[in-house]
């Protein structure tokens, strides 16, 4: 969110300073290839780029004027935005009862250790296939997909909770989609113009395609989520080889790895 609305705010024409706490930008969701081409994307329309910075706090009298930083440096602002995340808030669940761990605990129908309460979005904890645990998504199509289950749940015609996660960004003119989770990826494959885009970023485990960033590139995107959903083992050669779609080869039967 912050690196959107960074693009927005230069497209408007301001100055813009992004204090990242850490290394790279993007580095909770995307791997160093995809972070470091947004870095040079943004950069080069301008933006300042401050990675590994703290804020320690903000000075102004009526209104914020300054951005101190854990070295001491103030940053002259005219407005700051903070956009850093959330925290699930199980307050009052836990007060009602309700098992919490790092969210609100759920089944795969949403429902949570109370006999008719229900927890769907980002505060829910919730059983997902694709990360193998417990996991708490934050994105609005598992805000979606959770709400379709509940709701069936809610009509007596419950079905497993089992959708891809899938994420979306959109910074200046370029299109970032992700699916999967690529926490536990052992390889992976790169697709197109890594400098300039479109490229893909194909996360592997033991062969299988288990997570996918697409930059510019739908076709990409659509191909190998079909190919996550498959959980077959792919042979990587294949899916480097841009002259092969990702849809064709989500198609064969299986691919020997």
């Amino acid at each position: 969110m912050g690196l959107e609305v960074t693009a927005a705010a230069r497209e408007m024409g301001h100055e813009v300073v992004v204090i990242e706490a850490q290394p790279r930008v993007l580095q909770r969701v995307t791997s160093p290839v995809v972070s470091d081409f947004f870095e040079r994307q943004h950069r080069g329309r301008g933006v300042e780029l401050r990675l590994g910075e703290q804020v320690a706090g903000f000075s102004g009298e009526d209104r914020v004027s300054a951005v101190r930083l854990g070295s001491g440096e103030e940053i002259a602002v005219d407005l700051a935005i903070a956009g850093i995340g959330i925290d699930a808030d199980t307050a009052l669940a836990e007060e009602a009862g309700i098992a919490c761990d790092g969210g609100v605990l759920v089944d795969e129908y949403c429902r949570t250790s109370a006999e008719g309460v229900l927890a769907i979005g980002d505060c829910a904890r919730h059983p997902n296939p694709f990360a193998g645990e417990l996991w708490r998504l934050e994105s609005v199509q598992h805000a979606m997909d959770s709400a379709a289950i509940a709701a069936g749940t809610i009509m007596e015609a419950p079905t497993e909770y089992r959708a891809l996660p899938t994420f979306w960004s959109d910074q200046f003119d370029l299109k970032l989609q992700s699916a999967g989770l690529n926490k536990d990826a052992d390889d992976i494959v790169l697709r197109g113009d890594r400098e300039n885009g479109p490229f893909t970023v194909i996360y592997l485990r033991q062969g299988q395609v288990i997570a996918v960033d697409a930059i510019d590139n739908a076709k990409d995107f659509m191909g190998a989520r079909a190919l996550i959903l498959k959980g077959v083992a792919v042979d990587r050669t294949k899916l480097a080889d841009i002259s092969i779609p990702l849809k064709m080869v989500a198609l064969a039967d299986r691919v020997a790895s």
